[in-house]
């Protein structure tokens, strides 16, 4: 993993920015783990846990996306 993106990786916006494009609670978004990935846990409006994986764009192509 490249440690720059660790570094200048926004924890903040860039979790509920992607978290706004799902029908989520964004208030239920809990960091869960941080290596290659930056993971996190939230709720749907039934209540089911679900889990956002956000990568390095090094990670996954755009057409792959």
């Amino acid at each position: 993993m490249r440690y720059d993106v660790l570094r200048d990786f926004d924890r903040t916006t860039s979790p509920r920015a992607a978290l706004s494009r799902w029908d989520a609670q964004p208030d239920s978004l809990q960091p869960v783990g941080e290596s290659q990935n930056f993971v996190y846990r939230f709720r749907d409006p039934a209540e089911n846990v679900r889990y956002l994986r956000l990568t390095h764009d090094s990670h996954r192509t755009r057409p792959l996306v």
